[in-house]
């Protein structure tokens, strides 16, 4: 439904659909899911939305935090996801940063 958006909502809606599908135990509709994303990261038009901030983008570290967690409900584990999720954490540690959100930190820790 949002082929035609070019802002972080579309990849959004896919970091949503992955961690749906990681809990449902689908790893196939997951990881294509989260591959999708990060491949139309490259092709993203930021829209109104996104120049608002906060809660209104899908910033690359909240995509990061998703993924983590997409491989996490997954039962996945190993060193570079244990850094990825470090790298997550770090990003939303600074509240001042125009992505931040309370419930990104809370959800990457």
């Amino acid at each position: 439904m949002a082929t035609n958006l070019n802002g972080t909502v579309k990849l959004w809606l896919l970091g949503l659909q992955s961690r749906a599908a990681a809990v449902q135990s689908d790893a196939e509709t997951a990881r294509t899911a989260s591959q999708q994303a990060g491949i139309w990261r490259e092709s993203v038009e930021l829209d109104d939305l996104d120049r608002l901030g906060g809660l209104f983008t899908y910033s690359e570290p909240k995509q990061l935090y998703y993924t983590v967690e997409t491989e996490a409900l997954l039962g996945n584990g190993d060193p570079r996801l244990a850094a990825q999720a470090e790298d997550a954490v770090n990003s939303f540690s600074d509240p001042d940063t125009p992505f931040w959100a309370f419930g990104d930190l809370a959800g990457a820790q």
